[in-house]
């Protein structure tokens, strides 16, 4: 987000039965590294849109990114490229203000449904009317006529696209819509094509942060003009822009799912390593010290674990993003999971930040600090931790 914005630095017996049965027999059938978890339906996770790959050293664009182990080298903007129902990776459908569903070439829609997460979302307009997008909201908490609560209940009382369950989003699920892969500098970091009229401003979340005391009121933030993310306090008034969405939250219990030095996330599919590199799994901690490198030597180091036959990659910022634990801070994670997580120091992801014009070398990648467990971004000859994941099979 803006710095300047926001001003922060860093069914029945029968059916349980069969399905607890289903979980053991999964359980019994993993042998070595973490198999792949049962799971009912496609990971609900939006991939960062990122489609171009850059030479680790000079920043340049790569020709092709096979090899890489950068972001646009795997998932769903590698998979699912399409661009016929959203930009790469993401799919989106149309939706009228009686809540049907529109064809692709629609021109007018009120709200936008995400084929990937299953979320339904609020699209601004410019009639100076409600959902405008210039109007600003707080998040006081003292009931005012700007805050963003107001607005929510006013939105529900209208019934738009046919509903009156309309919510501020979490953190995560706003994140869902950022895209890393903008083609204009003066766009907002999502697909302006699905989500037009949206300024490159920071957007309000329903998620409330510790990061401040128990005395002061915070909220995370994400910020569309380049998609970081982070907590910010709230009681001192700043109004920000709010989109609202409706759907199953994006959560699920248990979320993860350790085996070992190994564990599985239910929301995203990922396989994670537990311990940071330099760390060591003794059976239920990570001991040593965390690993630093710059941005070269971490994507080095993932294809050196990967060449051992098991294809261990460097997260994406939405990866590493996922694992923050909003309720948390120093670290911001789940310790269960991840225990031993440093915070020190940032950990990198896979994806490099965009620069204009767009065949400019990017020096600059995006990465995860858990202390407070917001996305930021900066130079790759800076050293920072590693954690590498992989896709379950």
């Amino acid at each position: 987000m803006r710095r300047d914005t926001i001003g922060w630095t860093s069914s029945g017996q029968h059916t349980t039965l069969r399905l607890r049965c289903v979980w053991v027999l999964a359980l019994l059938c993993q042998i070595g590294p973490l198999a792949s978890a049962v799971q009912a339906a496609s990971p609900r996770f939006n991939d960062t849109g990122q489609t171009t790959c850059h030479d680790a050293v000079t920043g340049l664009p790569l020709a092709a990114c096979i090899g890489s182990g950068q972001d646009a080298a795997s998932g769903r903007d590698q998979s699912a490229p399409s661009a016929k129902d959203g930009q790469a990776g993401f799919s989106f459908d149309k939706i009228a203000a009686d809540g049907s569903v529109l064809p692709r070439d629609a021109t007018q829609w009120a709200c936008v449904q995400d084929r990937v997460t299953g979320l339904t979302w609020e699209v601004k307009t410019r009639d100076k009317g409600l959902r405008d997008r210039n109007r600003t909201y707080t998040q006081r908490g003292d009931g005012g006529k700007s805050e963003a609560s107001r607005f929510v209940a006013a939105v529900n009382a209208q019934g738009m696209c046919g509903h009156q369950d309309w919510r501020l989003p979490s953190n995560l699920e706003l994140v869902s819509l950022v895209s890393f892969m903008r083609t204009k500098l003066a766009d907002a970091a999502i697909d302006a094509k699905w989500f037009p009229n949206t300024p490159p401003e920071t957007f309000w979340t329903g998620t409330p942060s510790p990061a401040y005391g128990a005395s002061a009121r915070a909220y995370w933030l994400v910020g569309f003009y380049s998609g970081d993310n982070g907590p910010s306090r709230s009681d001192l008034g700043a109004a920000l822009r709010v989109r609202l969405v409706r759907g199953a939250p994006l959560a699920t219990e248990p979320r993860f799912m350790p085996l070992n030095d190994e564990v599985q996330d239910g929301l995203t599919g990922l396989v994670w390593r537990r311990c940071a590199e330099g760390q060591t799994w003794t059976g239920s901690e990570c001991s040593g010290s965390a690993a630093a490198y710059d941005w070269a030597s971490a994507l080095a180091r993932a294809h050196t674990e990967a060449a051992q036959g098991v294809a261990w990659r460097l997260p994406s910022a939405k990866e590493l993003s996922s694992l923050t634990d909003e309720s948390r801070v120093n670290p911001a994670i789940d310790l269960q999971a991840f225990p031993g997580t440093v915070y020190s120091k940032p950990f990198w992801t896979s994806t490099t930040v965009r620069k204009w014009p767009l065949e400019a070398p990017s020096l600059e990648a995006w990465w995860v600090s858990f202390d407070l467990g917001n996305l930021g971004a900066g130079a790759k000859d800076a050293s920072h931790h590693i954690r590498l994941v992989r896709t379950a099979p």
